[in-house]
């Protein structure tokens, strides 16, 4: 009866780590998608994601996977509108990089 009550508190805390981490994920992703559509005068603001699990721990090791944005009918000059995306795989921080360009892997695509 005590490993049940032992394992069922496990699988409690576990499941609420992973409900506050995915609350945190999520707060930092709509935070990102806002400012980016601000400094870029979007009307619509991007998707924003985040990879990792847990995405808390980014806050205190710095290392995030990858990070990404997505917009549609984003005003292209001489174009008209089309899709842009950026991603940055295993972004450093500034730090990190000793002055260096951090590893980034840029895209962008117009549809």
């Amino acid at each position: 009866m005590k490993k049940r009550s032992i394992a069922l508190g496990l699988v409690a805390v576990l499941c609420i780590g992973g409900t506050a981490d995915t609350l945190f994920a999520s707060g930092v992703e709509r935070t990102l998608s806002r400012q980016a559509a601000q400094l870029n005068g979007l009307e619509v603001a991007p998707e924003a994601y985040i990879s990792g699990f847990p995405v808390a721990l980014a806050a205190v090791t710095g290392a995030v996977s990858r990070v990404s944005l997505h917009s549609v009918d984003v005003p292209v000059a001489g174009v008209g509108v089309g899709n842009a995306g950026v991603e940055l795989n295993t972004p450093a921080l500034e730090e990190e990089r000793d002055g260096l360009m951090p590893p980034w892997k840029y895209e962008a695509s117009y549809d």
